[in-house]
């Protein structure tokens, strides 16, 4: 059977409730990252939701509205704010190690790659066995990865998942940098607008 683990590790305690704490930590600092990082492409989705109410109404919408319809928006496929991040965890019966499975956008992996707290656990039994894994560990790995996954290699059916990322965990209505974002925006469409009316 053909097995590719890429992206698994091993934590590197046996206790749950560390493992957990290293994962809310984690969760954290992508919460924090992702605002911060707020990009010009949800700047742009703002700007136009906030531009089209403005020249019907003359005002801004309220935040909390404005928030509703942003998240509209970005619910779709192409804005990874709203991709599912997510560790799968799967504690070992056996050894009472604990191992898992990471799927996440480009810069969530990015600051994962940076903990101390698991180390690589990859398996993929299509290549030759790599020069940094001897014949022993890859096949270590494989028994385990057999063993933790209740041999049907389906990652999301076996062990707990947790997630990295949900859009609702961020409250955009009362995030300072969401609000600092808006009220830049606000002077910036009027502005425009202004300009365009006098050419």
């Amino acid at each position: 059977m053909l097995t590719k683990i890429y992206n698994g590790f091993k934590f590197n305690t046996n206790n749950i409730f560390k493992v957990y704490e290293y994962l809310t930590d984690f969760k954290e600092i992508i919460k924090k990252n992702i605002m911060s990082n707020f990009n010009d492409s949800y700047l742009s989705i703002l700007k136009e939701i906030m531009t089209k109410y403005y020249l019907k109404h003359n005002e801004f919408q309220h935040i909390w509205e404005l928030v509703d319809v942003f998240l509209k928006e970005i619910k779709t496929p192409n804005h990874f704010l709203y991709l599912k991040n997510y560790i799968q965890i799967y504690p070992d019966s056996k050894t009472n190690e604990i191992y898992g499975y990471y799927i996440l956008d480009p810069e969530s992996e990015q600051q994962i790659i940076r903990n101390d707290w698991f180390i690589d656990f990859d398996y993929h039994n299509q290549t030759d066995i790599p020069d940094n894994i001897t014949e022993d560990e890859y096949e270590h790995r494989k028994e385990v990865w057999d063993r933790v996954l209740a041999s049907n290699y389906l990652m999301k059916n076996s062990g707990i998942m947790f997630n990295v990322l949900d859009i609702t965990d961020i409250n955009f209505s009362l995030n300072k940098i969401f609000n600092e974002r808006v009220k830049i925006l606000e002077k910036s469409i009027v502005r425009e607008l202004k300009i365009k009316n006098i050419m």
